[in-house]
């Protein structure tokens, strides 16, 4: 079984004056997958950082292009492998190797299973 680790950064007030409300939760080792309409497989990526409103995720490399950058079209839906839950999101930044998602609706329950 994986072991899940969460760490939440604690900043003082003078730092949260004018940062989001919700803390985010840096968090590690939460396998996901990314699917949309165009791509030819689901891309298999790391969550790293994750609110109630979205995430900030990690592509995971393949060995063999480990320079390739990654392209994704607007709307996404990721599936947490742990949980085995997924969400609508739309994909707000991405830099070729991280991209910031935001929820369309509520996480819910997932009838994937991935192999």
């Amino acid at each position: 079984m994986d072991t899940r680790y969460q760490l939440i950064a604690v900043r003082s007030d003078a730092d949260n004056a004018h940062r989001r409300k919700k803390p985010r939760a840096q968090v590690y080792t939460i396998a996901a997958l990314v699917s949309a309409p165009g791509l030819a497989a689901p891309l298999w990526c790391t969550v790293r950082d994750l609110s109630e409103q979205g995430a900030r995720l990690e592509f995971d490399r393949d060995a063999r292009h480990p320079e390739s950058p990654v392209e994704l079209p607007k709307d996404v839906t990721v599936y947490f492998c742990p949980t085995e839950t997924e969400v609508a999101c739309r994909v707000t930044w991405q830099d070729g190797a991280h991209f910031g998602v935001e929820f369309d609706g509520k996480i819910r329950k997932s009838a994937r299973r991935p192999h």
